[in-house]
């Protein structure tokens, strides 16, 4: 643990220090901060014990005790040239090695967003991706993060560092792969790919439109902060755009729905549209068209709703994901007071009887209702109040 401590002070005096946990914004990653890094795992190498050689496509992986090394020949000499380090070791052992930004394996995924900037806290994009930041321009000094997910749960994220070189554009990586909500490995890029202008404009380009979609959103864990208050953009879920949705939309999430039913309602209709577990129902004027949608009833844990919330999730767990405002007063009856913002925000907890517990949050014209009994979430409700 010395030996490494003896490292990690190393690496701070060649990066001007290990970034800290802080208030202020931490800004994009820079090119000195690669070479640093290089520099630090190099004299790591020396005393992390021995490594093997193994042939790459295009050179070698020299595997250490705790990391691999990927280089043009089979042995760490001055003369050797890095390409990439990969951090592997598992979160169980002592003192595992970080990385540029003082991250290690094990680390959870807010650990690892909070270390860069993020554009898009409430991680909009496809049910594939997110975009997480973007900075500069192509060509030029430029930089991006990435989030590559499977609806809730994150699969990796890659940051790009783009500067001008002769003959292109270098592009500079550190990414990260996850395993339950933890990093599992990360790999550093030192020699940077170079890119013609018209590739490298490409690849900022699918940033730059991928940080203007708004198709789905996720529950971010805060690993310690405050949870965020309900608010508009967790009405984006599951591919639907719940202020936004029509019925037409939701057939093109979902599918054609099983069952479909039109009442009158004070001179206009209510279109209800049901699947499997779910049913939303649309506000229609006179004539059948459609206004809005005026709620959506969810009973089974076949669909994500906002947060990434399903059914037998556990009321602590419902909790956890919202806000609760410490100063709160305290319950006055079955109803406690979870939260109430200047803007009309507000958050409810009532629990009528033993067993039984409903939480209420408002944003703007649409309340989230979550139902559990025994502790258990079983149906969650989004209505139109207004």
């Amino acid at each position: 643990m010395i030996r490494k401590l003896s490292l990690l002070l190393l690496l701070c005096l060649l990066a001007g220090g290990m970034p800290a946990r802080s208030e202020a914004a931490p800004g994009p990653l820079t090119s000195a901060e690669f070479t640093a890094f290089e520099a630090w795992i190099r004299e790591a190498a020396k005393t992390d014990g021995f490594y093997t050689a193994a042939p790459t496509e295009d050179g070698y992986a020299l595997r250490f005790k705790d990391f691999v090394l990927y280089a043009d020949r089979p042995e760490l000499t001055e003369a050797t040239v890095l390409t990439a380090a990969v951090l592997d070791a598992p979160p169980e052992e002592d003192g595992t090695y970080p990385d540029l930004r003082g991250i290690a394996a094990g680390a959870p995924l807010w650990d690892v967003l909070s270390r860069y900037p993020l554009d898009n806290p409430s991680l909009s994009g496809t049910r594939e991706e997110a975009g997480l930041c973007l900075s500069g321009s192509v060509p030029g000094a430029a930089f991006t993060g990435l989030l590559h997910r499977d609806g809730q749960t994150a699969l990796s994220a890659v940051y790009s560092l783009y500067e001008v070189a002769p003959g292109g554009v270098r592009v500079y990586s550190a990414a990260y792969a996850f395993s339950q909500g933890a990093v599992s490995m990360i790999r550093v890029s030192f020699a940077p790919a170079l890119l013609s202008v018209q590739s490298a404009q490409k690849a900022f380009g699918n940033c730059a439109d991928l940080m203007a979609v708004r198709e789905y959103s996720a529950y971010l864990p805060t690993s310690g902060r405050p949870a965020e208050p309900f608010h508009e953009e967790d009405l984006l879920f599951s591919g639907l755009d719940f202020l936004n949705l029509t019925p037409d939309g939701a057939k093109a999430v979902l599918g054609d729905p099983a069952d479909e039913a039109w009442v009158v309602d004070n001179g206009g209709w209510l279109h209800t549209l049901s699947w499997q577990g779910l049913s939303l129902t649309f506000l229609c004027d006179g004539e059948k068209r459609p206004l809005y949608a005026a709620g959506l009833f969810l009973e089974d844990d076949l669909l994500e709703g906002p947060r990434g919330l399903m059914p037998g999730a556990s009321l602590s767990d419902v909790l956890s994901r919202f806000y609760r405002d410490p100063a709160a007063p305290e319950a006055d009856g079955p109803v406690t007071e979870l939260y109430r913002l200047e803007d009309g925000r507000r958050g409810e907890l009532e629990t009528p009887a033993e067993g039984l517990a409903t939480v209420r949050y408002y944003c703007g014209p649409v309340m989230l209702r979550l139902y559990t009994e025994g502790g258990i979430l079983k149906n969650l409700t989004l209505q139109r109040t207004k």
